[in-house]
């Protein structure tokens, strides 16, 4: 699937011109040295402004986007910050918050602050999402530097790239003092299927390498044991209107364990491969439910929905026998407490999109009305007790 994408992507491309075109030397992209030159008139005249402090470089460029953002389809909205943040060193250690703020880019850093990854949709891959990307850091010299890619693009030869979202960012220390970095990178393929990864780097002199730290066979592309390809909307149903987007791909610090979704058939299973850090290399420890659910209901095939009510969060999970279990809480208990209620040995009827589940002469009905519109409803004695359904929160 990735493989024919891939090639309509490059097609794309060539015809229209609107991906990001990021050359590279052999596996290395050559990097830039981040300096504020003598003579500024040419960074100014660039910028189209001067400034005295990058907070006011930062104003004045908001002010410029917002004067001309979306005026016409194929305005590249960062070409000024690209230039900012190709010339003044400044710019590894600013928050660029009202940028942000007005959704002119995002921006990642890492925990001690040597890397950052800048990233912005460029409104020009439709469904298939062209995303900008900048990776700037500092070198154990103390010199900044900055690569016109994507970290993905440390790693391949190609010239035309997707670009990538920074969906997270986790270092890693070594038992021998080196320091790496796990990116999280996600890609949109089209409407309803795109691929996430992890892709390990570490600063090395003046540049930003790829790091084989996975103790796993390559597959041709990337890290083989990180990668995975599934359909977002269908997960975003599944859990809550999107809650379920911050668990994929998490890190344990306590453990140095990293959490690689389990996906079949392109949908997440809400499973995972862990892969734990031995102070050299992450090493394949097995497979569980996430570590931000309590351990009595971490055995499970899947998860099937997850949703809240006025009053209450429900979990309904498919066992390994083809059963269901139905897990709540009080609404705002983390998944990380112990469950009020658990019922195994449900049952799904597929006519009437419900799960039925029976306790103590109460039988409890979690109803599928539609995406984001569960509902559930407590019957004893063939009386409704209860019926809530869920709610999304902004």
């Amino acid at each position: 699937m990735r493989t024919i994408l891939y090639c309509m992507l490059i097609m794309t491309c060539l015809l229209s011109g609107s991906c990001n075109k990021n050359k590279v030397a052999g596996h290395q992209v050559v990097p830039k040295l981040v300096s504020m030159p003598d003579d500024t008139a040419e960074l100014f005249g660039a910028l189209g402004f001067s400034y005295s402090t990058i907070s006011e470089a930062e104003k004045k460029l908001v002010a410029k986007l917002d004067s001309i953002h979306g005026t016409y389809r194929d305005y590249m909205p960062n070409n000024e910050l690209r230039d900012l943040v190709a010339h003044d060193p400044a710019s590894l250690t600013h928050d660029f918050s009202l940028m942000q703020g007005k959704g002119y880019v995002d921006v990642v850093t890492s925990d001690d602050g040597k890397l950052r990854l800048y990233y912005w949709d460029t409104g020009q891959g439709g469904t298939m999402i062209d995303w900008g990307n900048l990776c700037q850091f500092r070198a154990a010299n103390g010199d900044v530097y900055l690569y016109e890619c994507s970290v993905a693009d440390l790693e391949r030869t190609d010239e035309y790239t997707f670009g990538c979202a920074i969906l997270g960012l986790w270092t890693v220390r070594a038992d021998n003092g080196d320091v790496y970095y796990l990116v999280h990178t996600y890609v949109r393929e089209m409407s309803n299927l795109g691929y996430a990864e992890i892709v390990p780097v570490k600063i090395q002199d003046s540049r930003l390498v790829s790091a084989p730290l996975f103790d796993a066979s390559p597959d041709g592309y990337g890290n083989n044991c990180t990668f995975r390809e599934y359909r977002f909307a269908n997960w975003y149903f599944k859990t809550n209107a999107g809650e379920g987007w911050d668990w994929p791909y998490r890190y344990d610090l306590a453990t140095r364990t990293l959490y690689v979704p389990e996906v079949i058939d392109e949908e997440m299973t809400d499973r995972y491969n862990l892969y734990t850090f031995n102070g050299e290399k992450f090493i394949y420890t097995g497979d569980d439910g996430g570590y931000w659910l309590h351990p009595s209901i971490r055995e499970f095939k899947q998860l099937e929905l997850l949703f809240c009510t006025k009053d209450y969060r429900i979990r309904v999970d498919m066992m390994d026998d083809g059963t269901y279990r139905y897990a709540s809480w009080s609404k705002n208990v983390s998944m990380e407490d112990i469950p009020d209620i658990v019922i195994c040995n449900g049952a799904y009827d597929e006519g009437s999109r419900t799960y039925s589940f029976e306790n103590d002469g109460f039988q409890y009905n979690v109803v599928c009305e539609g995406d984001n519109q569960s509902k559930l409803v407590v019957i004893h004695d063939g009386e409704q007790m209860l019926q809530q359904g869920q709610i999304i929160e902004e």
